[in-house]
């Protein structure tokens, strides 16, 4: 469904930018329809819990049945854990 591209800096067609903080950056190909779920397991199979990071796509909150598009821009944050008491 998705191909894995990384550190690619220029965006084509059919392509949308992964982007996780505090990792790497890809820029993926969409091979037809694609769900914001479907790249996210493709691209980062073992990494990938959506419950501990927070998902954004064009700095959106969005769910894993978005459809995404060419030129879209998703966010993966992961989850700040501990602080100063």
């Amino acid at each position: 469904m998705a191909k894995r591209v990384i550190k690619s800096k220029k965006l084509e067609a059919n392509t949308v930018k992964l982007a996780v903080i505090g990792g790497d950056t890809y820029s993926i190909t969409l091979n037809g329809a694609a769900t914001l779920g479907s790249v996210l397991k493709e691209a980062m199979p073992r990494a990938w819990r959506r419950d501990g990071s927070d998902v954004r796509v064009n700095n959106e909150p969005a769910a894993d049945e978005y459809a995404l598009k060419s030129g879209d821009v998703i966010s993966v944050i992961p989850r700040v854990v501990g602080g100063v008491r």
